[in-house]
């Protein structure tokens, strides 16, 4: 962490929503907490982008297009935490969960509809008035926790093949000096490991 001056503030950043990778895909966004920076915010800065539990982030400028948008929670991990410019938040409302949103975001992200609506330059950016008139469909607010709980159902069996993936990868180091192992491995791996596919909200 760095120390700025009287008002620093741990924030959180673009480079701190990260994805987990299933196969060729990239998904559910996850906060990266091991190197938050502090940034100076006055008061009135901090009444602004001091996070609350169930905040969802999105990455609002980035160099690769296709990662415009990526979604994550906040859950409160570091207390008085702020996040910086370069996100997007939403916050749930009276007629949308904030579970049933970021569900919703996942969908758009991975289907790249974040992407069509970003501005493009050197560096492309998801504006915050671009986003605030995308239309989304949202279901009565007494059905969304139903959809929140089925789509996690469908959901768990992609982050189980994920963790597999991850402790194939970490075993796999293992067996970089051990060639008919590794070969073995891979073998059994293109065999017994496929990503399951995302299943999207509405198609």
């Amino acid at each position: 962490m760095s120390s700025w001056g009287g008002n620093a503030r741990l924030s959180i950043r673009l480079v701190s929503i990260l994805g987990r990778t299933c196969g060729w895909q990239t998904s559910d966004g996850y906060f990266d907490l091991k190197d938050v920076l502090e940034m100076d915010f006055d008061d009135a800065d901090y009444a602004t982008y001091s996070l609350q539990p169930k905040d969802i982030l999105l990455a609002e400028g980035h160099a690769d297009v296709n990662q415009l948008g990526r979604p994550a929670m906040w859950l409160g991990q570091i207390e008085k935490c702020c996040f910086q410019n370069t996100l997007l938040r939403f916050q749930g409302g009276p007629r949308i969960l904030p579970e049933f949103a970021l569900q919703l975001f996942h969908s758009e992200f991975q289907r790249g509809r974040f992407a069509t609506i970003g501005q493009f330059t050197s560096i492309s950016h998801l504006s915050a008035g671009r986003f605030s008139e995308m239309i989304i469909p949202v279901p009565p607010l007494d059905e969304q926790p139903e959809l929140v709980e089925k789509i996690g159902r469908l959901q768990r069996p992609r982050v189980a093949l994920g963790e597999q993936a991850r402790q194939f990868v970490n075993a796999f180091g293992d067996a970089d000096r051990q060639p008919d192992l590794r070969e073995q491995r891979v073998r059994n791996a293109s065999q017994n490991h496929r990503c399951a596919q995302d299943h999207d909200l509405y198609r």
